[in-house]
């Protein structure tokens, strides 16, 4: 799976706070730092901590009744912490990217850059995302990587099967024995298939001394590194190391920079799994004291490690899975994933499947690129175990190793969702941010309730008194259209959208979507009177208060095509009304008053116009105009009268009509002019607008023109025989 980068950073505290920051992401970035208050005081935190222990120690293979308490005993302290890390805009961007990963058939990758040590070393792949009610790093639509930033990320390195993994094992007579034999069977075994395949080639070590490692290191060309091994962490040293043999047979403790030493100059080198305890296992005072961390920083550019310990089986499925995934070309994150779900479905009950962490420093999670030839081997070379190199296989020898251009820098930019609407012959037609008025205006609260103000960039609808709706209107009047918002739910029950509403507001079409997860689609009669016509839960709805969903109705005919975050949720034949009318937005109050914020309001026209699906293909060019710093806040073709009317003469000669899918404005009286303006009021703008002169001798456009005095102005014309003034 290809996946959009999410990247969110935890700065240093401040007190007992922490800034935390969306660097880049599909949807953008924060404006600026949200603060994050952590969920934990310290003893709660350790006996949080030692309870997780507890748990993973003890649920392979617990029963039933017992592991429900202790899977809601991981599920909170996730919980916790993703209600801590996900607050604000980094909730709302966060949900958005996932819509727009979705809609384009991706995945969201989730790189934590963690600054502060105490934090870093918390398990944060325990995320639990209660809104999705799901651990999101057991899936392979959002993984998660621990990711460490270093100015020059390592290229990917094109790679042509076998991919040589290089293992060691150590079993010190002085520490607990491990049945590393046993273990180096059954991987073996396990990746029997893929060295058939001449897809992998697993060489191990002779030796158990660092020596042995060196030497092998140096005369041979290795893609993985994979230990297996006792590992620990030095509070002496405030580093990770790992248990090697001395010529006795006895530890040897490398430390994790030492380890660095052995591993990080061989360049083809790209990944490190360590099956040893507490391989990524840090201090709080230091984020790089863990193994894994060390490596990273030395130039590893990914490293699988373990943070608790884990059992044989369970770390024999890690293996296995990750590399029958690897080797199908996919990036180290969807191995990952795809290996803790197999954990997670292998039987046994257990939570294991979190133990693993993933640390990378480039935010291309493809550090070899996998290169099939057309046909592998058929009689790759077996397993061996060589003090210095693996010897050279009989078949032809694979090109040598060679990097691949460095990837382009991604774009900070936001990322436009690829969405299953609108369909060929629709039009835009309408844009709103809804961060200020240009189309919606703000109301003070009424009896009927309110208020509609706007608040941090988005439009907000409130209905305080219970069993009641409270709408905002706009005249867009259109019956085949497509209509999409983003909406959130700051606290209460439902929010949606009204459309073919009619000028009376008692007849309409009405969307909803609440907290619990329903949706519904009813159609007004009367002032007292609707009709349900659809009420049902979906998946595709996040649920909870303050979660952004997109939704959207594609309107046409009887058709009434329903969407939630670009999925499909519903199709509904309805003909109760099929002419044109205004769309609104609505805070639905049931047993609690309610807020909804809404943002991004789009709507397209439906039309099998000839002149209207022509307008739609025709290459835009390429303006020097808008800066960077604009935004899109009015979209009218002027095909019909969305938001400019049509007038008929009056005495000062001047008229306007729509006509041919244009709109005219005449000026009968010689001298004279005569302008149409729009409601919509904006200093600093960009105002475009192409024009044709039918007869007669300029035209032009207005702006910054004094809402209660329209003889103070900015006018710009262009004439018929090439001039142009400003007045």
């Amino acid at each position: 799976m290809d996946y959009l980068d999410f990247e969110l950073e935890i700065g240093a505290a401040n007190g007992s706070t922490y800034p935390v920051t969306v660097i880049q992401s599909p949807a953008g970035e924060t404006q600026a730092p949200e603060t994050m208050q952590f969920p934990f005081d310290g003893s709660t935190l350790e006996n949080q901590l030692s309870a997780l222990q507890n748990v993973l120690t003890n649920s392979n293979g617990t029963n039933p009744q017992t592991l429900s308490t202790e899977v809601q005993t991981v599920q909170n302290f996730g919980e916790a912490l993703f209600n801590a890390l996900f607050i604000g805009q980094v909730l709302r961007l966060y949900d958005v990217s996932r819509q727009i990963a979705r809609s384009q058939n991706k995945g969201l990758r989730l790189n934590l850059s963690i600054q502060p040590p105490a934090l870093a070393a918390l398990p944060w792949e325990f995320l639990y995302d209660p809104g999705q009610a799901r651990y999101p790093c057991l899936f392979e639509d959002t993984s998660l990587v621990r990711y460490l930033q270093f100015p020059t990320p390592p290229e990917p390195l094109t790679v042509t099967p076998p991919l040589s993994i290089l293992g060691m094992v150590a079993s010190p007579k002085d520490l607990p024995a491990l049945d590393v034999a046993g273990e180096q069977q059954r991987i073996e075994t396990a990746l029997a298939d893929l060295t058939t395949k001449g897809l992998v080639r697993l060489t191990w070590v002779s030796g158990r001394t660092w020596e042995a490692l060196q030497q092998a290191m140096s005369n041979g060309t290795w893609h993985i590194f994979h230990f297996i091994g006792h590992g620990d962490f030095s509070s002496f040293t405030n580093e990770g190391m790992v248990a090697l043999e001395d010529d006795a047979g006895q530890v040897n403790y490398v430390n994790a920079s030492q380890l660095g030493l052995l591993l990080a100059d061989h360049h083809p080198l790209r990944l490190v799994m360590l099956n040893s305890c507490a391989g990524a296992r840090g201090s709080t005072s230091d984020i790089f004291s863990s193994t894994a961390a060390t490596l990273v920083r030395q130039g590893i550019p990914a490293v699988l490690a373990n943070q608790y310990n884990v059992t044989d089986d369970i770390a024999i499925k890690l293996s296995c899975t990750f590399y029958e995934v690897l080797t199908q070309g996919s990036p180290v994150d969807t191995a990952v994933s795809e290996a803790r779900r197999a954990i997670a479905l292998g039987g046994g009950n257990t939570l294991e499947w979190g133990v693993p962490a993933l640390y990378m420093h480039t935010l291309d999670s493809i550090p070899f690129n996998l290169v099939q030839t057309a046909s592998q081997s058929s009689s790759p070379p077996a397993t061996t175990t060589s003090g210095i190199a693996s010897p050279m296989p009989s078949s032809p020898q694979p090109p040598p190793s060679t990097l691949s251009p460095p990837a382009p820098v991604q774009s900070t930019s936001t990322t436009a969702p690829t969405a299953p609407y609108p369909p060929a012959n629709a039009q835009l037609v309408f844009n709103d941010p809804l961060s200020q008025p240009y189309q919606w205006d703000a109301f003070p609260a009424d009896s009927n309730g309110g208020p509609c103000q706007f608040i941090n960039g988005t439009y907000h609808i409130s209905q305080p008194n219970t069993s009641k709706s409270y709408y905002s209107s706009l005249s867009v009047p259109l019956s085949n259209l497509v209509f999409e918002v983003q909406m959130m739910i700051i606290h209460g029950d439902w929010g949606g959208i009204f459309f073919r509403m009619d000028t009376t507001g008692n007849k309409y079409y009405a969307f909803e979507i609440g907290t619990s997860g329903f949706y519904s689609l009813y159609v007004g009669i009367d002032e007292k009177t609707s009709k349900m016509l659809v009420s049902k839960p979906s998946p595709a709805i996040i649920t909870g208060l303050n979660r952004t969903n997109t939704i959207a109705v594609v309107a046409n005919g009887d058709t009434l095509d329903l969407y939630v975050n670009y999925t499909k949720v519903d199709s509904v034949k309805d003909n109760t009304y099929t002419n044109a009318g205004s769309i609104a937005l609505i805070a639905d109050a049931g047993s609690n008053p309610t807020e909804v914020a809404f943002s991004n309001a789009k709507v397209w026209t439906l039309s099998s116009s000839p002149a209207l699906v022509q307008s739609t293909s025709t290459t835009a060019p390429t303006a020097p105009y808008p800066p960077a710093n604009a935004q899109l806040a009015f979209d009218d073709p002027l095909s019909q009268p969305y938001q400019w009317d049509a007038y008929t003469p009056n005495s000062t000669g001047g008229s306007s009509e729509f006509a041919n899918g244009t709109y005219h404005i005449h000026q009968s009286q010689v001298p004279g002019a005569y302008s149409i303006s729009d409601e919509a009021q904006f200093c600093n703008l960009v105002f475009e607008v192409q024009m044709m002169i039918i007869h007669g001798d300029s035209g032009g456009i207005i702006v910054r023109m004094d809402p209660t005095n329209t003889n103070k102005y900015y006018l710009f014309e262009v004439g018929r025989y090439g001039s142009y003034g400003l007045y």
